[in-house]
Order: C-alpha cells, then sequence, then structure tokens
C-alpha cells in the first residue's frame, strides 16, 4: 500500500487498527516521491514515523522505525523511535537509500527488542534495545507520520506491505 501525505500535513488518511499485544512487526517498505528534502532547519532534522505500535497511548508506550533525509541526496536515516512510560528514547540504527525495497523486522521478547533491516543489495541490520514490556496489551498500529513540528515539505509517498 502506499501512504500519501499531501504536502502540509502530518499523516495520510487510513483507518485505525487496533490489536491485543502486538510483538512483531514484518513489512517491506521502500521510501518513494517527496521523502528527501535537504535540510535546511533545525525542525528538518525531526525524526519522522515510518511504523510500528504502541500499547495504550503512544506517546506512554511505543516502538516504531523512525527516519529522517540524510544529508547525501537520496539517502534516508533509520532510527529506533521508542517511548516507554513516557520518555522517549531515539537511536541511530542505519542509512538506506531511497526507492529500494526494504524488509523490516521489529520483534519484543521478554523485555529485548531488535531491529533488524535487509535488501537484495545489502547485508542484514540488527540492533537491540532493552524495553521494558508495558502491562498493557491494547494498542494501535502506528503508520506514516512526517514531523516533529514541520508537516511535509512536499507530496510524499511511502510504500508499506
Amino acid at each position: 500500500m502506499i501512504y500519501k501525505i499531501k504536502k502540509g500535513n502530518h499523516y495520510s488518511l487510513h483507518l485505525p487498527k487496533l490489536h491485543l499485544g502486538k510483538t512483531n512487526l514484518k513489512v517491506k517498505f521502500r521510501f518513494l516521491d517527496g521523502c528527501w528534502f535537504p535540510l535546511k532547519v533545525k525542525d528538518d532534522y525531526a525524526v519522522n514515523k515510518l511504523c510500528g505500535w504502541s500499547y495504550g497511548w503512544h506517546h506512554k508506550n511505543s516502538i516504531r522505525c523512525g527516519w529522517t533525509p540524510n544529508k547525501e541526496q537520496d539517502k534516508i536515516d533509520l532510527f529506533f523511535y521508542i517511548y516507554s512510560n513516557g520518555e522517549r528514547h531515539i537511536h541511530s540504527f542505519c542509512t538506506i537509500d531511497i526507492r529500494t525495497e526494504y524488509s523490516l523486522e521489529i520483534d519484543l521478547i521478554i523485555n529485548l527488542l531488535s531491529f533488524s533491516i535487509r535488501s537484495d543489495s545489502s547485508p542484514s541490520t540488527i540492533l537491540s534495545y532493552y524495553y521494558e514490556k508495558p502491562k498493557s496489551k491494547l494498542g494501535y498500529m502506528l503508520f506514516p507520520y512526517i514531523g516533529g513540528n514541520l508537516p511535509a515539505h512536499t507530496d510524499t509517498k511511502i510504500s508499506i506491505e
């Protein structure tokens, strides 16, 4: 599915999707038009969000893959983007190419959170992080979001399967 975020907006239109106790996410994704832009002001460096899930309110407990444009054209930097008991943690993960398909897997096993990414042309990159699994099991899926404060600079497209 191609998620389209129109210029001036933060997110695409999609229906909410609830879950009960999610611990794994596997997706294939590609950053398409509008994802790379030159970084000109401080807010351009805010981490955008690709996908993930929450346990309850997403600013309390959530697990997401985040991204920002790299300074090098047509490159994207990926991040862990996590809220744990209301504290935000952002950790650099890897740099990838726009328009290349990647597989992303996020696993939460007990209190160990692992992010894994691979493509046909590159080896897997795996990073793990301690994450205390919340007691609440009810949550919702999180879809592409542009910003912090600034909305999309231009129409932006991201493919996620």
